[in-house]
């Protein structure tokens, strides 16, 4: 149990069990949570006094911020099953390891070598699927990377091994968290309370110590903040010094760049001014060159125009000849083309003749052809109608046998009926006959049955002691008379026709062997006669069945 406690609340760390106000992510408010983990004075997880969920420590936002908005996402998570429900719901049969080659499932029960016990919540797509473990905490984790059947599979969990591991993430019951909270409690007070007076004797010792230390720390900042000033101020006096001297280095230097920058001026102007004089007589004799150059070109374009115009002529006049001569070459070829193409033509009309004469026969070949098909076709259809009547009046001839037949049989099954019964009109006769038989001997058995009665009534009293009283053998007497004289009322008729009586037991089973009689007989009848229905109403089915598969006469 204590391994349990341990692994639950995270080894040897202490557990508060107190309460404290931290902000809810389910709630979405600041409620009064329960401590379940603490280190020291830091809280770690607590469960909402609200609605139970069990997260990690937040602080409390505050009343005056508003809740966050709910996205879309948030609210279709909310839909889905808790860690908890679903672990407890879902199928632990087949419960694989995490690997991103295994194929997972939806709502598959999976075992994260980091993150403990989960439940796949969504499938998502490109081999993605949302998992849900311990606390809600949801991971977007990959599958189905494997290319064999066996990675795909993944590795199973045994349900031990996986019982064991949700005994680990759900942790003990609430009452022994109670238990355990309330002891850890109480020994955490205790702690707390020798800690506190620990805390305050070592208080009070480094209160003094640090008040010396703190006093001595004072005089040396003071002696040396005293250093710092004197040095602050001799290294001031130094750059004041160091400044005047760069000013004056700055002054002489900034006067002799002015000097030199004027002296440069002046140079440089009077080098402008050469360059300007040398310019213009460059340009002067440039302009001088171009004219001469321009007379010269002048004279030489004169010159090619000339001569160009000379060839123009000559190359004119031989292409008047060479289009002269091209053109009587072409009447030429001309006339040739025509006289092939004239030949072509001739030879093309007999060959259109000869195809014609050739199409012609052709059709006058499909034509027979077409028509000796078509005699073919109409001999066919014609044994095909005879055959069909045929066949018809085959049907017609069937049917009618099979309508004398059912005639026939519904015939002999009313006769079989009509001698039924008769039978069993005659049998029922035999049995009022036996009865009213049984009835007359009953009759005339009973008289006599009472006489002896009568006579063993009387044996006892007269065979009584005499030393009895008188009043004890009348009764025996008046018994005697009173059956005597029953007797004697009984019809005399019926004493003389009934024969020799039998018991009432041999009479009664003789009833009930006669109507077991009856019944069997009207029973195997009606069985009959519902066999011999049956059978006909399967005949005339099948006749119907036969006429509607018939063949319908083309018109």
């Amino acid at each position: 149990m204590d391994q349990i406690f341990e692994s639950h609340f995270g080894g040897n760390q202490s557990s508060n069990g107190g309460e404290a106000d931290a902000y809810c992510p389910k709630c979405r408010a600041d409620t009064s949570h329960i401590i379940l983990e603490s280190y020291g004075d830091e809280m770690r997880r607590v469960q909402c006094a609200v609605c139970g969920d069990v997260h990690a420590y937040k602080k409390p936002r505050g009343a005056e911020e508003e809740a966050e908005p709910v996205s879309v996402s948030r609210r279709k998570a909310l839909k889905k099953l808790g860690w908890r429900q679903g672990v407890e719901t879902y199928d632990r049969a087949h419960a694989v390891r995490y690997s991103p080659k295994a194929r997972l499932e939806i709502h598959q029960l999976v075992v994260h070598p980091s993150f403990g016990v989960g439940f796949v919540a969504e499938v998502l797509g490109d081999n993605k699927a949302e998992l849900v473990f311990r606390d809600d905490v949801t991971r977007v984790l990959v599958h189905g990377r494997g290319t064999t059947d066996e990675e795909l599979a993944g590795e199973s969990i045994e349900a031990e091994e996986l019982q064991n591991l949700l005994k680990l993430e759900l942790g003990p019951s609430p009452e022994e968290l109670a238990a355990e909270r309330e002891r850890r409690q109480a020994e955490e007070d205790a702690e707390k309370r020798r800690i506190a007076e620990e805390k305050r004797l070592e208080a009070e010792r480094a209160r003094a110590e640090e008040a010396a230390r703190r006093e001595a720390e004072r005089a040396a900042r003071e002696a040396e903040r005293e250093r710092k000033r004197q040095e602050k101020e001799t290294a001031r006096r130094e750059r004041e010094a160091e400044r005047e001297r760069a000013r004056a280095e700055k002054e002489a230097a900034r006067e002799a760049a002015r000097k030199a920058k004027e002296e440069e001026r002046q140079r440089k102007q009077a080098e402008r001014e050469a360059q300007i004089a040398e310019r213009k007589a460059e340009q002067d004799r440039k302009r001088s060159e171009r004219e001469a150059e321009k007379a010269k070109k002048a004279a030489e374009r004169e010159r090619e125009r000339e001569a160009r115009r000379e060839a123009i002529e000559a190359e004119r006049e031989k292409k008047a000849q060479e289009r002269a001569a091209e053109q009587e070459r072409r009447l030429q070829e001309r006339d040739r083309e025509r006289e092939r193409k004239e030949k072509e033509r001739e030879k093309l009309k007999l060959e259109r003749e000869k195809e014609r004469q050739r199409l012609a026969a052709q059709r006058e070949k499909e034509k027979l052809k077409a028509q000796k098909a078509r005699e073919a076709e109409q001999a066919r259809k014609l044994k095909e109608k005879e055959k069909l009547r045929a066949q018809r009046e085959k049907e017609k001839l069937k049917a009618q046998r099979e309508k004398e037949k059912l005639k026939a049989q519904r015939e002999k099954d009313k006769l079989k009926a009509q001698k039924a019964r008769a039978a069993e009109q005659a049998r029922k006769l035999k049995e009022k006959a036996k009865k009213q038989k049984a009835r007359e001997t009953e009759g005339a058995r009973k008289p006599k049955d009472k006489k002896k009665v009568a006579k063993k009534a009387s044996k006892p009293a007269a065979k009584a002691k005499p030393a009895k009283s008188k009043s004890s053998a009348k009764p025996a007497k008046k018994t005697a008379k009173k059956v005597t004289k029953k007797a004697a009322k009984k019809p005399a008729t019926r004493a003389k026709t009934a024969a020799k009586p039998k018991s009432k037991t041999q009479a009664t089973s003789k009833r009930a062997a006669g109507k077991k009689a009856t019944k069997s007989t009207t029973a195997k009848a009606k069985k009959k006669s519902t066999k011999a229905k049956a059978a006909a109403k399967t005949k005339t089915k099948t006749a119907k069945s036969a006429a509607k598969k018939r063949p319908k006469a083309k018109r």
